[in-house]
């Protein structure tokens, strides 16, 4: 029998499946609501975009993180913890739908259809012992074959019981079965997580105590997107603020990345020692990659916005080209750190240095851009969301310095540079063009991507060697999934 994969081996294999499943996710679910939009009025569509994205608050409220308080753990949860964890979990999703219904009541149909989709809540929660193995595991292909599956049903029943007539009322059944859907399969794709749920109190304000802080990171950040989209709507406009959302949707492409980083890197932190030498080098080296990394992915995007934004959307939008460098920017330096120091910073009990880092980033940015959209223009609110990012990283970095000795910013000098440098003759290739040309944007990718590369093997030689041999590994690995059974030791 062959051995099992290691912890980066694991890693690696998980954010390619991640990242697959986020694509198929979101590509599923875009055409789901493109079907949709054709057979429901635009009134009953706004009913049901309501009730989702009401629901999916809901869900986040819901979740409390209580599932990240055991998988940050580097020992085994036992069964009663994980059925003591799911107990609590019901209770708290069934107490978040009765407060949604109690306060959707008086919106008539529209509360209704919110409470309606919100009810299967507590059933969600049976999936909670079995996803916390999986994601200590690192063990990514089951969950994302779940998530792939509730998403089907989900817009696959929404579809065929609008089509039949139920209307709204179909859409918000869905739900249900979306949740039926999930629950089933995953309990019989991870036997250990067929639990019981039951009750422990002591249990119950262990997991509550790091739960709190925890979601408290997520609610910050919700908070930061929605006061930023008032700021934007009040002092520029509603039309500033459709330029604001072009440069996020924009920005998704690399999120993709980000966000299956982020969540590898909780579990697999988990698994690493309290401090030392040892994990300082591996944090470090791990900033430089992931640094490099971002450059590949943000520097063509910069390189071309000024082209590529009225190509896609039409001239009328050109402005959040205006956004972008900024933003790109602030994410090349804090998004390595972040993706590397988050979940490490939560193995290692110091969820309170998270939660910081997100209150600096968020009050900065919102404080800037409301002093600057007046004087700068749009703009502003690329500029200070980079001051924003800057700050969190600094506290992100410090407390990593502190927990093992780490020293995280000197690590990207080489890869921001060479992404600064490429992104810069990127956007004088654009301006050198016309921007009615089509190929402007892709030429101008390509050339920068080409220096971006050239330059981060002379300014980080050591990140660009060890980028190119897990890439080469990645490629040519063959192994079966990493077996959840082996590291749960059942």
């Amino acid at each position: 029998m062959s051995a099992p994969p290691t912890l980066g081996a694991r890693a690696a294999s998980g954010v390619v499946i991640l990242v697959i499943r986020t694509v198929l996710v979101r590509a599923g679910g875009l055409l789901g609501l493109a079907l949709l939009a054709r057979l429901l009025t635009p009134d009953d569509f706004g009913t049901v975009a309501f009730a989702l994205a009401a629901s999916l608050s809901a869900g986040l409220l819901a979740e409390a993180g209580l599932g990240a308080a055991l998988i940050r753990r580097r020992e085994e949860p036992s069964p009663s913890e994980l059925a003591s964890a799911s107990a609590l979990q019901m209770a708290l999703a069934g107490a978040v739908a009765l407060l949604v219904a109690a306060v959707a009541a008086p919106f008539g149909r529209v509360g209704a259809v919110t409470a309606l989709m919100v009810a299967p809540l507590p059933l969600l929660a049976l999936r909670s012992a079995a996803m916390i193995v999986l994601e200590r595991a690192l063990d990514y292909g089951p969950l994302a074959r779940v998530e792939v599956a509730e998403t089907a049903a989900f817009y696959g029943t929404a579809i065929g019981s609008v089509a039949l007539g139920a209307g709204v009322w179909g859409f918000a059944a869905a739900a249900a079965v979306r949740a039926l859907v999930g629950v089933v399969t995953i309990r019989r794709l991870v036997p250990a997580g067929r639990v019981r749920p039951r009750f422990d109190r002591a249990e119950a304000r262990r997991l509550l105590g790091f739960g709190a802080r925890f979601q408290a990171v997520q609610i910050v950040q919700i908070g930061r997107d929605q006061s930023l989209n008032l700021i934007v709507a009040a002092l520029a406009g509603l039309s500033g603020l459709g330029v604001w959302t072009i440069a996020m949707r924009l920005l998704q492409i690399p999120f993709v990345l980000f966000s299956s980083l982020w969540r590898v890197s909780f579990p697999a932190a988990a698994r690493l020692g309290r401090g030392g030498a040892e994990i300082a080098t591996l944090l470090e080296r791990g900033v430089a990659v992931v640094g490099l990394a971002t450059g590949v992915l943000l520097v063509p995007l910069v390189a071309s916005a000024s082209a590529l934004v009225p190509l896609l959307f039409g001239p009328d939008w050109s402005d959040a080209a205006l956004i972008l460098p900024g933003l790109c920017l602030g994410l090349q330096i804090s998004g390595p750190i972040s993706v590397l120091t988050a979940g490490y910073l939560y193995a290692q009990d110091e969820a309170g240095a998270v939660l910081r880092s997100s209150i600096v980033a968020a009050i900065v940015w919102s404080a800037l851009t409301a002093a600057l959209i007046g004087p700068l223009g749009i703009a502003a609110i690329g500029l200070a969301g980079l001051v924003g990012a800057l700050g969190e990283a600094i506290v992100l970095a410090r407390a990593a310095t502190r927990c093992c000795g780490a020293r995280l910013l000197w690590p990207l000098i080489g890869p921001t540079l060479a992404a600064v440098s490429a992104a810069l003759l990127g956007r004088l290739i654009t301006d050198a063009t016309t921007l009615a040309d089509p190929l402007a944007a892709p030429l101008a990718a390509a050339a920068a991507l080409a220096l971006q590369l050239v330059l981060a093997r002379l300014l980080a030689p050591a990140a660009f060697a060890e980028s190119r041999r897990a890439i080469t590994g990645l490629i040519g690995r063959r192994h079966r999934p990493y077996p959840t059974k082996e590291v749960l030791g059942v």
